[in-house]
């Protein structure tokens, strides 16, 4: 049935052109999370356009924290929201979650600033969260720059939180989800409504709506439409579902130890703004079940609805349910209980079982919430998730134990009228054993990615047994388990392969999450903390730590099947082809500076450090100068250098003097700005800028959290 499945997603012309296995070809990883020649402290979460033009992503430059954007053409980056000491009524620190719309102009996030604060309603002390347009052929500060999406139908007026007025906003705010969340023309975003609100009510309304809605927002027309309703409302009245729609944070509806404490959103919407898809709950009052179901369990299932029918548009449940054919089980077993201890146990989480066989996303926190949004393509109709649900009929005595620790598979679905769930699931991985333990054969599929054609599959994990065919895999089997690598899954060519290979021939040295397609589904984007992906990348913390931020491209369509895979790998790391320098600073926990630079070739390199330190009035009467009131003045701190001999990763470390090492014992250190000057026989002098602090922790509590920042 897997395999009918496949032959219909082709069958339906979108994902026409079926080819011969052959091995596709990727250029050298490309750094993204660079400005100049200053390298990101840390970067994730990176969306990339459809055009193919602008990586939007989350990151860290010289201190300043927020939502970026990259021209890879020009390679300038901007600030879309963030951490704005130039004007502090528009600073976002906690800007996150961005998607980016096809041309690249808009940018939409999640933060708790209110940087449209006319109409956004959430006021001091609670901040609760909401979503934004940035609008980047506008400077941040002319109006209508930054466009408030959680807003009511009908105005542009903010939406309302129960608690909204207690420090730390109980009520729960608003949220949009990571790469998924804005449609191509970046007019149309969906997101979820987290806080019992006003949505329903309008303004001046009741704050009453129940939490957990999904909800879009069109915000040239100011109109937003409630997505998940009950079924009794579609065709009238849209009403909210009582016990929440979507997956969200650990609230009222769900108890303590459950697992599911999320932030944010699950709401996809497709790049034509036709389909939205989240991970639902509360299925029965959403969506059709059928007979072998318990209507009031909770399932956790992905759902889909085409908006663009109009009010009475169906919830679909994408894996059962509503089959159309025989409204019977669907291939996913949402019957079975991994915490069961006999007959008549209901289930507890749908095609959504293991929490903990998600893996999480390990450059963002951890979370699984990313892993578990669907992922849609350009026009609703194919969409790709992460299951950690045993198939229909496969489960027997003896093994619920360990399918209660199962890890995710990757699946893919076509949602075309006529077919049966069985018929439209593609399973793209499988269970290399029941040993669950043996993460060779069963580690998680972390992070999963679509491209808009809906032909293409990309997804992370450590596992390094695929046993289905198809998809052939085409690449190597590793020989171990280790970081999570990147693979790609051609679905009209039934091939696999693995493309997160370094400059050196070698898989990826470090974790690797969240992809994201180009429209044409040969560029992706994704973040990593691995070092050997671009030649000098500096890698700054362990493995799972924020990383860096880069794009892969294919070369060409290939011609021939691949038998075999060869690597061109040197014996020695290439050199950078161009004249310049990649430069990475961090603070270190002794009160240190750590610098990192990449250098063209052989020369010489200095740092000098410069900062504002107390400085008294200069004087030969010892007595005078001591009644007299220190003053702050630049002075020169530190200074280091290097002669490499060749081209390379240059480390150097800057230290404070005896006399000098008490001001990076402050709260916040000594703030410093580094010049950067290399200097080579017949070439161009290089120089570079970098800020960072002199700051040593002063607790072995404080000393480890530097450390992992």
């Amino acid at each position: 049935m897997r395999r009918v499945g496949l032959t219909l997603l082709l069958a339906t012309g979108l994902l026409a052109g079926h080819v011969a296995r052959a091995l596709a070809q990727y250029a050298p990883a490309s750094l993204v999370s660079y400005s100049g020649s200053i390298e990101a402290n840390d970067a994730y979460s990176p969306a990339i356009a459809a055009g193919g033009e602008y990586v939007a992503f989350v990151g860290s430059f010289n201190g300043v924290h927020g939502v970026y954007r990259k021209d890879l053409a020009t390679g300038e980056l901007v600030l879309v929201a963030g951490e704005d000491s130039a004007d502090p009524a528009l600073s976002a620190p906690d800007a996150g979650s961005p998607s980016i719309s096809a041309e690249g102009r808009y940018v939409s996030f999640t933060t708790s600033a209110r940087l449209n604060p006319s109409e956004d309603q959430n006021g001091d002390p609670g901040h609760c969260s909401s979503v934004y347009v940035r609008d980047m052929d506008l400077p941040a500060t002319q109006e209508g720059a930054y466009i408030l999406i959680s807003a009511l139908n009908g105005t542009t007026q903010g939406i309302a939180y129960a608690g909204s007025a207690t420090a730390g906003c109980p009520g729960g705010g608003s949220a949009s989800a990571d790469r998924v969340a804005i449609s191509a023309s970046g007019e149309e975003v969906a997101f979820t409504v987290l806080g019992s609100s006003d949505l329903s009510g309008g303004v001046g309304g009741p704050v009453t709506t129940p939490p957990d809605q999904v909800a879009v927002r069109n915000w040239v027309t100011d109109t937003t439409t409630l997505v998940s309703q009950t079924i009794g409302s579609l065709g009238g009245t849209a009403k909210a579902v009582p016990g929440g729609a979507a997956l969200a944070p650990l609230g009222d509806r769900l108890q303590a130890g459950d697992g599911r404490q999320f932030s944010g959103s699950t709401a996809a919407i497709s790049a034509d703004g036709s389909t939205v898809a989240w991970m639902g709950v509360d299925i029965a009052a959403q969506a059709p079940a059928n007979s072998a179901e318990d209507s009031s369990a909770k399932y956790d299932e992905p759902l889909w609805r085409k908006i663009s029918d109009g009010p009475d548009a169906p919830i679909r449940r994408v894996t059962g349910g509503d089959d159309p054919q025989c409204g019977c089980q669907g291939p996913l077993d949402t019957t079975f209980d991994p915490n069961a201890t006999g007959t008549g146990a209901g289930p507890e989480r749908g095609v959504y079982l293991a929490p903990n066989g998600f893996g999480g996303d390990p450059l963002n926190g951890g979370s699984s919430l990313d892993s578990v949004t669907p992922q849609l393509s350009e026009n609703g109709q194919v969409v790709a998730f992460l299951s950690s649900a045993p198939r229909t009929g496969q489960v027997t005595r003896g093994l619920e134990e360990e399918l209660a620790t199962s890890t995710a598979n990757a699946y893919v679905v076509n949602m075309a009228d006529g077919l049966t769930r069985t018929q439209a699931l593609t399973q793209l991985t499988a269970w290399g054993s029941d040993d669950f333990k043996a993460a060779a054969g069963t580690g998680a599929i972390q992070s999963i990615a679509l491209s808009p054609s809906g032909q293409q599959v990309a997804f992370t994990t450590s596992r390094i047994d695929f046993p289905l065919t198809p998809p052939a895999l085409l690449t190597p089997s590793l020989s171990q388990a280790g970081s999570p690598q990147l693979y790609v899954a051609n679905l009209s060519a039934d091939s696999l392969e693995m493309v997160s290979y370094g400059f050196n021939g070698e898989p990826a040295n470090g974790a690797l999450a969240t992809p994201s397609f180009a429209g044409s589904g040969e560029t992706l984007a994704f973040a990593s903390s691995a070092s050997n992906l671009v030649f000098g990348a500096y890698d700054e913390g362990a493995e799972g730590e924020p990383g860096n931020v880069f794009t892969i491209s294919q070369l060409a369509s290939p011609q021939r099947p691949a038998q075999s895979y060869v690597t061109g790998s040197p014996a020695q790391p290439v050199a950078p082809t161009r004249w310049e320098l990649l430069l990475h600073a961090a603070s270190a926990a002794n009160g240190s500076i750590e610098v990192s630079a990449t250098v063209p070739g052989a020369g010489d390199l200095k740092a000098t450090a410069k900062a504002d330190v107390p400085v008294r009035p200069a004087g030969k009467d010892t007595r005078v100068r001591r009644t007299r009131t220190s003053t702050l003045a630049e002075r020169k701190v530190a200074s280091a250098g290097a002669t490499p001999g060749q081209a390379g990763l240059v480390h150097l470390r800057l230290s404070l003097s005896r006399a000098q090492r008490k001001l990076a014992q402050s709260p916040r250190g000594l703030y410093a700005t580094i010049a950067l000057t290399f200097t080579a026989r017949g070439q161009a002098t290089l120089t570079g800028t970098l800020q960072a602090s002199f700051h040593k922790a002063t607790t072995k509590r404080a000393r480890k959290a530097q450390k992992k920042r």
